[in-house]
């Protein structure tokens, strides 16, 4: 007597096998997502591992107030970030173009924070200071947002 091997020669598959297939199918892509994700923590840089998650919501706020004077904590807490960040990737990592790149992106931020410091802009301004504040703001914001690409790809 022969077995029938061939699948397509049995009937439809009941309700509840197809279920159970689903179910598999399921466990098996989550299992890959959460490896996937492992791997990819695991292979983040030490820099990224550390600054990171701060970086990404720092870098989600952006100084859009038209007044801009109320941006000073915001812009503030990313020059301190662009600081710690840039020592940190300079004596952990090995010297590389992203490593160059990231000292070059911390410098811009440190400088455009240098130049919101002395421009009185975290005071209420008006006018042409009003437009040069609202510039180093946009510009900071930019530097930032380079700089935390540019640790994320590191």
């Amino acid at each position: 007597m022969e077995h029938d091997t061939n699948p397509a020669s049995r009937g439809p598959r009941s309700a509840g096998e197809k279920w159970k297939a689903a179910a598999v199918a399921a466990v098996v892509i989550l299992v890959a997502l959460g490896a996937a994700y492992a791997v990819k923590q695991y292979t983040r840089s030490d820099v990224c591992k550390e600054y990171c998650a701060q970086a990404e919501e720092l870098n989600s706020q952006k100084c859009t107030d038209p007044a801009v004077d109320t941006c000073d904590t915001l812009l503030d807490e990313k020059v301190a970030l662009a600081a710690a960040i840039n020592e940190m990737t300079v004596s952990e990592e090995e010297m590389s173009s992203g490593v160059e790149r990231i000292h070059h992106s911390a410098r811009m931020v440190e400088s455009a924070g240098s130049r919101w410091s002395s421009g009185d802009c975290s005071e209420v301004q008006t006018g042409d200071k009003l437009f040069r504040c609202r510039t180093i703001a946009t510009d900071l914001d930019g530097y930032f947002s380079e700089l935390v690409e540019r640790v994320q790809a590191l």
